[in-house]
């Protein structure tokens, strides 16, 4: 794994949300370095990340708690706009490929109240928005569905129908065949987990179930696709607070088997998140103890275990991190995650998961730091070594401060495939190893003047 800087500046940046199509990945958070906070958002493949920063909604009001979904053709992003003391939702969508700029959207509801914690997903021409709407009192949910040419086809949602009580932290995600829509529910029983299948169109279909044990505390789920049904995590009841649990479904969103814990321990397991690529499903989670918080990372295998059974620690615990959000990108997964930082408000950074099983702890190269520059010409040091053009196909140049040394490339073994020495602080990378053999795509590792950057080499 590596970890690279995504927000460096001043002010408080937080509540990152990511999405993947193709060879780009998208990342959209709250950032503080404005007054009213806005949503920034930067793109990869490209410039690194904060220099490639744009503010994406309106800026006139605190622009918060972003979601986003994208595929190769379209994006639909949400936010609650906070006017008056009260959050509206607004939402935009733009092609995929198209510069990122700031657009105020659509505003889908709130002219009454409060509409907040929006969740989205698409499926070819159809998206779809759920949230929470408070207008009424607390914990109901409303969808409102986006058609990729008209817009918003349901202007403030519809209210959505068989709740079994109060309704929050919705979750939606995008199948072959349609959305499964997942959430965390109370009144007259522990809180509950319920699941509720929408067809291709996002119109629900059948009836909500309660997938938890009834009899046990259920509470923020995250759900992917995961072989012809669906996988859905939550945190738990615990010994210290709080396992992970988890339940496949089948496509129509029934469950396949009861509820089996994934992970017992006596820390605090909270926040799941889920990504879905080619292989297994990698989930992120907060571990909590009395000395620290981090994030951990597995993979969920075909009979509902974790491999490895524990997950990795991929941020220490003093570091504190909080906020994660994961996503499967092109060759790795991202995962974002906001670090408390006292002298500078907090900052945001990523750790990309190296390909391949996480049980192989061995092949992940940890200790990468990647820092960038702000943007509007604040002053910010130097990165100590810089790629232009990454990712790449062919070859890549490489920056570092004239009169240092060789700039070594390493695979995710920890295998030196190349050492290149630069000229007046320039030397490209051909893509190839020592003897001049084409190596293959993925991901690679640059070290030079103390610093250490993540290559990703495409097909």
């Amino acid at each position: 794994m590596s970890r690279s800087g995504i927000v460096p500046p001043p002010g408080l940046q937080e509540k990152p949300a990511l999405a993947a199509a193709g060879d780009s990945v998208l990342a959209v958070w709250t950032d503080g370095r404005t007054n009213p906070p806005r949503l920034y958002g930067a793109r990869w493949p490209g410039a690194l990340p904060d220099t490639g920063a744009v503010p994406l909604a309106g800026g006139t009001v605190p622009e918060v708690r972003a979601a986003v979904a994208m595929d190769a053709a379209w994006t639909l992003l949400a936010w609650e706009s906070w006017e008056g003391g009260a959050p509206r939702l607004h939402a935009r969508a733009f092609v995929s490929d198209a510069p990122l700029g700031p657009d105020p959207g659509v505003e889908v509801a709130g002219a009454a109240g409060a509409c907040r914690r929006p969740a989205v997903a698409i499926r070819g021409a159809r998206g779809v928005l759920v949230f929470e709407d408070e207008r009424d009192g607390p914990g109901n949910l409303r969808l409102a569905r986006f058609d990729r040419v008209a817009g918003l086809l349901d202007p403030d949602g519809t209210p959505f129908p068989d709740l079994g009580g109060t309704a929050h932290w919705a979750r939606v995600v995008a199948g072959p065949d349609g959305f499964l829509l997942v959430w965390s529910e109370w009144g007259g029983a522990p809180t509950r987990v319920v699941a509720r299948r929408l067809d291709a169109d996002g119109v629900p279909e059948g009836s909500a179930q309660v997938i938890s044990d009834p009899a046990l505390t259920a509470d923020n789920p995250d759900a992917v696709p995961f072989g012809d049904g669906w996988l859905v995590v939550w945190q738990g009841d615990g010994g210290g607070g709080g396992d992970l649990v988890g339940v496949r479904l089948a496509a129509d969103g029934t469950p396949n088997a009861p509820p089996a814990t994934l992970l017992a321990d006596p820390a605090l397991q909270y926040g799941p998140r889920l990504a879905a690529g080619d292989g297994a499903p990698r989930l992120v989670w907060t571990h909590q103890t009395p000395t620290g918080r981090s994030l951990r990372a597995a993979d969920v295998l075909t009979d509902g275990s974790l491999a490895p059974p524990a997950g990795i620690e991929i941020t220490a615990p003093d570091l504190q991190a909080a906020d994660a959000a994961v996503v499967a990108g092109p060759i790795a997964a991202l995962v974002a995650f906001r670090v408390p930082d006292a002298g500078d408000a907090d900052d945001l950074h990523g750790i990309w998961l190296a390909p391949g099983p996480l049980a192989v702890e061995a092949g992940l190269l940890t200790g990468i730091a990647e820092e960038v520059t702000a943007i509007g010409g604040a002053s910010t040091p130097i990165p100590a070594l810089r790629a232009l053009g990454n990712p790449f196909r062919g070859s890549i140049r490489l920056e570092v401060v004239p009169g240092t040394g060789p700039v070594e490339v390493y695979d995710t073994t920890g295998r030196r495939v190349r050492s290149l020495l630069p000229r007046e602080g320039r030397v490209a990378w051909d893509g190839r190893d020592e003897a001049g053999t084409d190596v293959p795509a993925g991901i690679y590792f640059a070290r030079g003047n103390g610093g250490a950057i993540r290559l990703v080499k495409l097909p």
